[in-house]
């Protein structure tokens, strides 16, 4: 690989974790494994976080079908089998150990209430929110081939919001 070039396949299915991109496909898909038993489930509760591990757990496996994606909290509430008042605490909590970020969408005007009131949410990386929906992509088209570029996309305006220190 050349400086500045990047593997977009790999980025999307390993993430941007320094120590995860460079290692080895299988080694990448190792740590990302022990980094989401050990830290996002495991730290979580060990924190005291949260109190009902097995609700946590269902909402961590429902968690990978909804990343990137409108998110109705009701909804997703009844497929985790918890109250939806509980779905928004446990995203507060992973927005607020850094883990991912919920994005709200903006409206001047309020014609239509449901979708300016329905957030989405990404993961920190895309390699992380790759295992943890199981996904490999081995090609640049298709469904989860967007969704992941979709969340590349958002980590890089993230990054670039941080880097240049922009408000918005």
């Amino acid at each position: 690989m050349n400086t500045g070039e990047c593997d977009l396949l790999k980025i999307l299915n390993q993430g941007l974790i320094p120590s995860y991109y460079v290692a080895s496909e299988s080694n990448c898909r190792k740590s990302l494994k022990a980094y989401v038993s050990d830290y996002l489930i495991q730290e979580v509760f060990q924190e005291g976080l949260t109190r009902n591990i097995q609700a946590f757990s269902r909402f961590f496996d429902a968690l990978a079908y909804c990343q990137g994606e409108l998110i109705n909290f009701a909804n997703f509430a009844s497929d985790c089998g918890v109250d939806a008042k509980t779905v928004q605490e446990y995203f507060h909590i992973l927005e607020d150990t850094l883990v991912g970020t919920m994005v709200y969408p903006y409206s001047k005007r309020n014609s239509r209430e449901i979708i300016t009131h329905m957030p989405k949410f990404f993961l920190f990386d895309v390699g992380v929110g790759g295992h943890i929906a199981r996904r490999v992509i081995r090609e640049e088209k298709g469904e989860q081939f967007c969704r992941a570029m979709k969340h590349f996309i958002f980590m890089e305006l993230q990054a670039y919001k941080q880097y240049r220190e922009k408000d918005f």
